[in-house]
């Protein structure tokens, strides 16, 4: 039954578990509280209503609440009638007092019907705001307001009629010769190749943008998944954290990652993963990928606890030196290492909280639908876990792109690492664990193989996200600030932020169609060189100098500041016009560059 997935059960006797006796997950109420105060509306639970409140008024969430499609405001709507109906008094039935008089009588009226969005009192008014879907979730969003001017579509593209279907979804393009309707629904399916669509204003990442607006993208994640999986009929509940045996006093193998952070901080180490794990993989990367049954081949035991000792030592005495350290044993005994710390976690990557979700994925009637739920639910893991994981998952991508060299697939791969990241709740080889591993295995191989895909923010959150903040900007009435924001066509003035230069001038800058954030940035540093040498601006500019204003504008970005979002890191390949129409109040800032997910490993 099991003979295929021995690699798999090869891994789960390497995990050290102590299993708990109720392997039940949490109660849906629990969930359902806990949902509302992820998606920011914590003072809607009963319990935490405001005295000047009742259980049945919305919380005064304003454009937050305007700005959902119907989709993502039937998710909140459902927790919040299901919260505040377990926790609102049952008003006694008259038919219950009088039940001998009333047996065969029809009811006088219809009981009252809760509807969340048709209060009068409510501020999402349908007839005055600007929610119109007339797709489901993320494929469409449309608004509408009272002149009930034609709707406009934004962001993801939604599917017509059965008879129109394409193969793209929204960002994203299936490989032609595969039907719409695919499923994944078996580890050993051939996974068919979807690209991203192309956007004139540029992928975003969540790192790159404001910490508001991320949360704010936090919370349009769980609603949008919530809405997917309603959709479908599927539910999950949090999994109970499985104790795990530590080790102690180790400040390397069963630490959290948040720790680890902590300590990368106090060497002067600043990233969104754990250096040590960054620096095992780029070990990894360069002298392991070739070698034959990387990840699959163990090591020995007292080369892999001698590993160990060392890098205990020197992780705590002299991380520098871990490099070299790493270069004196063998990359089995490396790889085991690592495998070793990624189970040792107090919490897999992909959380307690969501790792029932993430077993739901492969339920979803389509792959693209399914790649949906696997971006949306990478978004929702918190920043450390979600960058390790990207971290380790380009890794693995890199080992498969070697398998004529180290035999080791796609599928090998998935099936070693899967109860790395999805921590099994048993360890025997039964149908009900031979299920689980089918199913970890596929969603391990679908985060390799669409990594370009699961780390990018859908268009439609950024659609929303600029609505939220026009919409705030047009509550305060800021008319005065906007008309003085507003440019003229073909030129756009450029501050120099102060950390690049204290006394941050600003440049006039003529735009067009063609124009780049990158050019722009370019132009910048260019007339900034010719301002610091005004006094030989007759001159030729030398090879050296030119190469030094080049070095600079790869080192800043363009960064689209207020207006319609929080602020933005532009690609350099970003079309400036195109970003302007959608936001034409924003400044526009030269930074230093933050660094991309992919750049980062």
């Amino acid at each position: 039954m099991s003979r295929h997935f021995e690699d798999y059960w090869s891994e789960c006797d390497q995990l050290r578990v102590v299993q708990n006796d109720d392997d039940a997950g949490t109660r849906p109420s629990d969930d359902e509280a806990d949902w509302l105060r992820d998606v920011g509306f914590d003072c809607a639970i009963p319990d935490d209503v405001c005295d000047s409140g009742t259980a049945d008024e919305l919380p005064d969430a304003g454009p937050k609440v305007r700005t959902l499609t119907r989709e993502q405001a039937a998710a909140l709507s459902r927790r919040l009638n299901e919260v505040r109906g377990r926790h609102r008094p049952q008003k006694p039935d008259v038919r219950d007092v009088f039940q001998q008089n009333v047996e065969n009588r029809s009811p006088i009226g219809l009981a009252r019907e809760h509807r969340f969005w048709s209060r009068k009192e409510h501020l999402h008014d349908l007839n005055d705001t600007v929610a119109s879907l007339e797709v489901k979730g993320i494929e469409v969003i449309a608004y509408r307001g009272k002149e009930q001017q034609p709707q406009e579509q934004i962001g993801y593209r939604g599917k017509e009629p059965q008879e129109e279907q394409t193969s793209t979804f929204g960002d994203w393009t299936m490989q032609p010769g595969f039907d719409v309707n695919f499923r994944l629904t078996s580890h050993d399916q051939e996974l068919p190749m979807v690209s991203l669509s192309v956007n004139p204003a540029g992928v975003t990442q969540l790192g790159h943008l404001s910490p508001r607006d991320q949360r704010t993208v936090t919370s349009l994640t769980l609603m949008e998944l919530s809405a997917l999986y309603d959709e479908h009929g599927i539910t999950y509940c949090r999994r109970r954290p499985t104790r795990r045996k530590t080790t102690k006093d180790s400040h390397v193998v069963g630490v959290p990652l948040t720790t680890l952070l902590e300590q990368d901080a106090h060497r002067g180490f600043r990233d969104d993963k754990p250096w040590l794990i960054g620096q095992i993989l780029d070990h990894l990367e360069r002298h392991g990928i070739q070698e034959e049954g990387i990840l699959r081949v163990s090591g020995s035991s007292a080369r892999i606890d001698a590993l160990k000792a060392d890098v205990e030592f020197c992780y705590v005495r002299s991380p520098e030196k871990l490099p070299l350290v790493l270069e004196r044993h063998g990359p089995h005994e490396v790889a085991a290492l690592l495998k070793l710390i990624l189970r040792s976690l107090p919490e897999p990557l992909v959380s307690y909280k969501y790792m029932e979700a993430f077993l739901q994925v492969p339920q979803l009637p389509t792959l693209l639908k399914q790649l949906k739920a696997l971006n949306l639910l990478v978004l929702l893991l918190a920043t450390p876990k979600r960058e390790t994981l990207l971290a380790i998952v380009k890794f693995l991508d890199a080992v498969t792109k070697m398998e004529w060299k180290n035999k080791m697939s796609l599928l090998n791969v998935s099936m070693i690492m899967a109860p790395n990241l999805f921590t099994p709740k048993k360890h025997k080889a039964t149908e009900e664990n031979l299920h689980f591993a089918k199913l970890t295995t596929l969603i391990t191989s679908m985060l390799v193989y669409y990594r370009h895909l699961l780390w990018n923010v859908p268009s439609q959150f950024i659609d929303q996200i600029r609505l939220e903040h026009k919409m705030e900007k047009k509550h305060k009435l800021k008319k005065k600030e906007h008309q003085q924001q507003q440019l003229k066509v073909g030129e756009l003035l450029i501050q120099v932020d102060s950390q690049v230069r204290p006394d941050a001038p600003v440049y006039p800058v003529k735009v067009n169609d063609a124009t780049t954030a990158g050019s722009v940035v370019g132009e910048v540093f260019l007339a900034m060189h010719f301002e610091e040498r005004r006094k030989d601006i007759l001159n030729s500019v030398s090879g050296e100098d030119v190469g030094n204003v080049e070095e600079l504008a790869q080192q800043h970005s363009l960064y689209e500041i207020g207006g319609t979002i929080g602020w933005r890191q532009l690609e350099h390949t970003a079309n400036l016009m195109s970003v302007f129409r959608e936001n034409p109040t924003a400044k526009w800032h030269v930074r230093p560059r933050r660094a991309s997910s992919s750049e980062k490993n």
